[in-house]
């Protein structure tokens, strides 16, 4: 019966594998592709190719390519299954063929290790017609991480914006209480390491941009570089923080987010508008500056 029961057991592994593994894979800087993994299943196994640039250069941490150009695809060979979600193949023939191992994690995405590297490159599935970005060899392309979301920040990140939701009718004293439990709270995630994904930062920053003295606000502007740098769009809350910062040190704002009332009327100031040009604007995907109390 034992012989019988392995057959069972690869019978249905096998197929369950293919499914979980079969497809298209891609390395990403900012989101596009530098490097393309294709895995079918055929009836000897494992077939696929793998497309990467046909010259780079990677730093020893295994985080960013530069001198970027071209593109090669070769087939991959001898494919063979290993414990878990992975795969082990060769990529060229005789004495210079490299090694690589593919695995499935449990979070969907995927891990390629590349010998001579001693590191894992991160991959996520491509989506159809996905291919190669063009590459600039001036340009440096730093690789895509997967962060893992902390559910207790997205949790303060949405008590906050609830709160707002009717400003007009809101008790703000209870609103500016809950605000400061919510900044320590943001603040003890930050100072644990428990924060890592864009989002993490990008909402970290909403909160701390709801404070009550120019560190905050520093701070604040400080959380929406790391949302940006891990690849999370963070264009207006960077430049929000910044502005609010800049007018709560006595300084002018720079970007003209920030709106003020006043005697009856609305103000920007004090506001500098001539050091941003319009490209710069457009660059951190700002709207155009309309004056206080313009529609």
């Amino acid at each position: 019966m034992r012989p019988l029961l392995i057959l069972i057991a690869l019978f249905f592994t096998v197929p369950a594998l293919a499914a979980d593994l079969a497809g298209s894979w891609a390395v990403r800087s900012h989101g596009r592709v530098v490097m393309l993994l294709t895995l079918a299943p055929s009836p000897g196994g494992w077939s696929g190719t793998l497309t990467y640039p046909a010259h780079f250069a990677i730093d020893a941490q295994l985080t960013t390519f530069t001198e970027l150009s071209g593109a090669r695809t070769q087939a991959i060979h001898g494919v063979t299954a290993a414990e878990g979600a992975s795969l082990n193949f060769t990529l060229g023939a005789g004495k210079n063929a490299d090694r690589l191992r593919f695995r499935l994690l449990s979070d969907g995405t995927a891990r390629l290790r590349w010998q001579p590297f001693e590191a894992d490159f991160v991959l996520d599935r491509a989506e159809p017609g996905e291919t190669l970005i063009r590459f600039d060899p001036e340009a440096q392309y730093p690789l895509d991480r997967h962060w893992k979301t902390n559910a207790e920040m997205t949790a303060l990140f949405e008590a906050d914006q609830k709160a707002r939701e009717d400003w007009d009718h809101a008790d703000h004293a209870q609103v500016e209480r809950d605000d400061r439990v919510r900044r320590a709270r943001t603040r003890a995630l930050l100072e644990t390491g428990a924060l890592e994904s864009g989002a993490d930062y990008y909402h970290a920053a909403f909160l701390l941009q709801h404070g009550a003295v120019p560190d905050d606000y520093l701070l604040a502007h400080a959380l929406a570089m790391a949302a940006q740098a891990r690849g999370y769009p963070a264009g207006w809350i960077a430049a929000a923080t910044l502005d609010r910062y800049l007018q709560a040190s006595g300084k002018a704002q720079i970007f003209g987010t920030q709106y003020r009332h006043e005697a009856g009327t609305t103000t920007q100031q004090p506001f500098a508008p001539g050091l941003i040009p319009d490209t710069l604007r457009e660059a951190l995907n700002l709207p155009a500056i309309t004056p206080a109390g313009t529609p």
